[in-house]
């Protein structure tokens, strides 16, 4: 996730679901999530190549 935001000059947050009761309520085990633009883009592993594409 660091290499492929830095290569496109992209920020992103992490946030820690766990330290969040909301957060863990919605998300439950389904982490990590990848939220791109407001929308959930996968659950439980973040693949390189379409992370890539999303940005």
């Amino acid at each position: 996730m660091q290499r492929i935001c830095a290569e496109r000059d992209v920020t992103y947050e992490l946030v820690d679901v766990d330290s969040d009761e909301a957060l863990r309520a919605e998300y439950t085990d389904h982490v990590p999530v990848l939220v791109v633009d407001g929308a959930i883009r996968s659950y439980w592993f973040v693949d390189e190549d379409e992370l890539a594409s999303l940005l």
